[in-house]
């Protein structure tokens, strides 16, 4: 389900007067950032009818190069 479906989904379910929402396996959901992104602010029902799609995706991917002085790049032998 894309992300925006999931917000639009949670925002049914606050109108509708549910108390919450009720999340397990979500480890299975990170392969997939737009909709692990998303699923773990569901519960900031305030904040859902505020985000934009514009600000969405809300997360960041940061290339990871080296890790403790050691060159972790496909090229580097070490």
């Amino acid at each position: 389900m894309p992300a925006q479906a999931y917000r639009e989904r949670a925002l049914d379910c606050y109108a509708s007067g549910v108390d919450g929402l009720a999340f397990w396996d979500t480890n299975s959901r990170y392969p997939y950032l737009d909709e692990w992104s998303m699923t773990r602010r569901l519960g900031h029902e305030e904040a859902l009818g505020e985000w934009a799609a514009d600000q969405w995706p809300a997360y960041r991917k940061i290339p990871l190069h080296s890790l403790g002085g050691h060159h972790i790049d496909s090229d580097s032998p070490y």
